[in-house]
């Protein structure tokens, strides 16, 4: 008479293995079958990660909503506030199909935001070129659309922080700075 093994049981415990014998009669081992050692393996690894998520749900910390929510009116407020801005780049990137290495940023360079006149003026060594543009509030952001210049956006995060993206083709480049108010 050949032996088989049969699993039966799919409970906390997983897979309880027993041998049967093709007759159906049911014949319990004695000792522990390969798949008995896996089963054991596998809940003590379940254990560990229970444990290990447990640990986690106790170091989540808690958001101060009313700080972010009052930061980000403060923002709001900014955005809707500023009449004409002075912003000077930090850092800039030029982004191709493959790469997107930094690049030095040209001293003297600075981009002036005038939403009452609705220009822009791209100032470099002292020389600006004026362009008119289209500004635009959303939330805690100004957005900025150069008419006269396919491919450029600037975007402004209340009346600090900005980004400016020109695309020439199919490169990109990226400046990020601070701005201040005039």
């Amino acid at each position: 008479m050949a032996l088989g093994l049969v699993l039966s049981g799919c409970g906390p415990e997983g897979y309880t293995p027993r041998a049967s014998a093709s007759a159906g009669s049911t014949i319990t081992p004695s000792t522990p079958l390969p798949g008995d050692i896996k089963a054991l393996t596998i809940k003590e690894e379940n254990k560990s990660k229970q444990k290990k998520s447990d640990t986690k749900a106790e170091d989540v910390k808690t958001f101060d909503f009313q700080k972010i929510f009052a930061q980000a009116n403060e923002y709001y407020n900014a955005a809707i506030k500023w009449k004409k801005l002075k912003c000077a780049p930090k850092t800039a990137f030029v982004c191709t199909k493959k790469e997107c290495p930094k690049v030095q940023v040209k001293e003297n360079s600075y981009i002036i935001l005038d939403k009452k006149k609705d220009v822009v003026s791209l100032c470099r060594d002292g020389f600006c070129n004026n362009f008119p543009a289209k500004f635009e509030q959303t939330g805690v952001f100004v957005n900025v659309q150069i008419q006269d210049l396919v491919g450029m956006y600037i975007k402004i995060l209340g009346d600090s922080r900005y980004k400016e993206i020109s695309v020439i083709g199919l490169d990109s480049y990226i400046t990020n700075g601070e701005c201040t108010v005039m």
